[in-house]
């Protein structure tokens, strides 16, 4: 195998089966030879969208996975877009406090549950537990009182 030819297709952009094809071995030998080369390793691709939208989308608060399901790919693929451009990845449990406080915010400005909900991208269930948490029990209902109030206010809080 020509190491030279190998590392010129490779870093042409050729297809790995297509490099195997022409030096004469396997695909998987062409990435374990590229990997020991240093070459850089090769991204999956990322659907439609770029990777400073998927950047921009993760930290504007969506997961991963979300992502990925706009994107039609896997949540791995996006997590590694998002680690090779220096994006610290958050845990499941910062999101949460995050929405916890949103979802409180939102309800005391006379937001529905499904609205919030519908805004933030997670069940009504999610909404009423972080609500509860929070404000205690008393949530579900209200008798309309927050309904009227809500519908005669002049002005609407947005996120």
């Amino acid at each position: 195998m020509n190491a030279d030819l190998l590392r010129d297709l490779y870093l042409s952009g050729m297809k790995l089966a297509d490099i195997a094809a022409r030096v004469g071995c396997t695909a998987s030998n062409v990435s374990d030879r590229a990997k020991r080369m240093g070459l850089p390793p090769r991204q999956r691709s990322t659907g439609d969208l770029p990777q400073k939208a998927i950047v921009a989308a993760y930290r504007s608060g969506m997961s991963s996975e979300r992502i990925a399901a706009k994107v039609g790919g896997d949540g791995s693929v996006i997590r590694n877009v998002l680690r090779a451009n220096g994006v610290v990845l958050r845990g499941r449990h910062d999101l949460v406090i995050d929405l916890r406080g949103e979802c409180v915010r939102l309800f005391r400005a006379g937001w529905f549950c499904r609205e919030i909900a519908a805004h933030l991208g997670i069940t009504t269930f999610m909404v009423r537990k972080r609500v509860n948490m929070v404000l205690g029990k008393g949530t579900k209902g209200d008798g309309g009182r927050r309904r009227s109030a809500r519908f005669h206010r002049q002005e609407r809080v947005t996120p």
